[in-house]
């Protein structure tokens, strides 16, 4: 599913979002701009909205305010516009009420007149897409957020919410029933920068006629409930701020007017994934059995962004995803042929490679690569192991002599059995480095062993 925010990525109002799979196309909005934003520069050319080839588009509708609903009657009528039956009928009436006086109004009241209507609660579909629409509160009554699966892949692009309504109560019983956990979220983010919102009560914003828009804790509550792998936040004109705001905890992708992002699910044999890696300070789960060095050592914090189908569109989410910059450690991606490591890549914080793996040469009777493994015998390095990122020491690369004597440690295996071990390892398992640690940990897992392997591409130079 390709995601583009064509408009809303740096202002409220008037957004527009496209949902592409396999050619299919599912649009999100089609408003007015605010009064007061700056003018839009020029007029939406967007294939399959505004123009072009129409037999495979559609327009869902969150809500009938203006700046979502405002430019419709510019559409063809042979788009199919879809909207919830009470936000229509509302819609309906106003509009015919004021269009005596306005021919926008009349414009856009009659294109609503061949807009059909969902029922929340009751999925429909439209080509490779599902949709799930289910209520949310907000100021206007009607409005909607919609469940978009296509191919196994779950987004939830919310609209504007809110949580402190009358109404509000009940999202979570919602969410559970109709929505579940999702791949991604595409946020309205409006309230980013009113956090004192998270204290008014719907009567007391009705007395101060505040905002329908949901206050900041009260999002973190509803990602706990989707754990989305990221958020793409739209209906905002500090984008920047709401990634400070979230990025310690979820993978936050900033996108530009225009900007796509792509990801897919379950692609079979050949894949391709992105993450992102911090470090972090460990918990209680771990065990210090011995640091005489008092040395500092952390656990590694990595979020998985998700699976792609081309490697530029696992690149170009890494160059967007906002994620924790105090404790970043780089990014990562990996792509597998027939279930295989084929190509490996890490980058550091600021995108350049760190290092590289690339399939095949590294096993000894194969041109043994691992032997040149870049790091000297005795250099100190911050090495990966069982998800803990700890100070090493850098014994020697990966030999046949160790793999053996890690694999009869108890002295019961014969070297036939060996044999058939190794003959089973893939070129990946070779592509390590032999490393003590200088700080004896025991995880979930157990002891990591004085002397151990570390893959080669996630050792990093030891910071003091």
């Amino acid at each position: 599913m390709k995601i583009t925010v064509y408009r809303g990525t740096d202002r409220i109002g008037g957004c527009v979002t496209e949902y592409e799979s396999n050619g299919w196309k599912l649009f999100v909005d089609y408003g007015e701009q605010l009064s007061g934003e700056p003018v839009f520069n020029n007029a939406l050319e967007i294939d399959g909205l505004t123009c072009g080839d129409l037999s495979k588009s559609a327009l869902l509708i969150t809500l009938y305010h203006g700046d979502h609903i405002g430019k419709i009657a510019d559409l063809a009528p042979e788009l199919p516009i879809f909207m919830g039956r009470d936000s229509k009928e509302i819609a309906q009436e106003l509009l015919d009420n004021l269009s005596p006086a306005n021919d926008e109004c009349r414009f856009v009241a009659e294109r609503l007149g061949i807009v059909r209507t969902f029922v929340p609660g009751e999925q429909f579909s439209f080509g490779e897409f599902r949709i799930m629409p289910i209520v949310i509160d907000h100021s206007a009554f009607g409005a909607y957020a919609f469940r978009i699966e296509a191919k196994k892949l779950k987004v939830f692009h919310t609209g504007d919410f809110c949580i402190h309504g009358f109404g509000g109560s009940k999202l979570s019983q919602l969410i559970g029933k109709y929505v579940g956990k999702v791949d991604y979220m595409v946020c309205v983010a409006t309230n980013v920068n009113s956090p004192a919102a998270t204290i008014k009560s719907e009567h007391e914003l009705q007395k101060e006629f505040g905002s329908g828009h949901c206050d900041m804790a009260s999002l973190d509550e509803l990602l706990d409930m989707l754990k989305p792998k990221a958020i793409i936040p739209i209906h905002t004109d500090n984008p920047r701020h709401f990634a400070d705001m979230f990025c310690e905890k979820w993978p936050v992708i900033l996108l530009e007017d225009g900007e796509s992002f792509s990801a897919i699910r379950d692609p079979g044999f050949d894949t391709t994934t992105a993450f992102v890696m911090a470090f972090q300070t460990p918990d209680n789960s771990y065990e210090v059995i011995d640091n005489p060095e008092n040395l500092q050592w952390w656990t590694v914090d990595k979020k998985f962004l998700g699976e792609f189908m081309w490697w530029d569109d696992a690149d170009s989410a890494l160059h967007h995803v906002v994620y924790a910059p105090k404790r970043l450690l780089g990014y990562f991606i990996e792509s597998d042929e027939d279930m295989a490591p084929f190509l490996y890549v890490v980058y550091n914080p600021d995108f350049t490679e760190h290092s590289e793996y690339t399939e095949g040469g590294h096993k000894p009777d194969d041109g043994g690569k691992q032997a040149d493994c870049g790091y000297i015998p005795g250099q100190r390095v911050l090495a990966i192991i069982d998800d803990v990122l700890l100070p090493c020491e850098v014994i020697d690369p990966l030999t046949e002599d160790f793999l053996r004597k890690d694999f009869n440690q108890d002295g019961s295996r014969s070297e036939e059995d060996f044999q058939e071990y190794k003959s089973d390892l893939w070129d990946w398992d070779w592509d390590e480095v032999v490393v003590r640690p200088l700080v004896k940990i025991k995880t979930e897992f157990g002891e990591i062993a004085s002397d151990t392997t570390a893959k080669r591409i996630f050792i990093f130079p030891y910071k003091g």
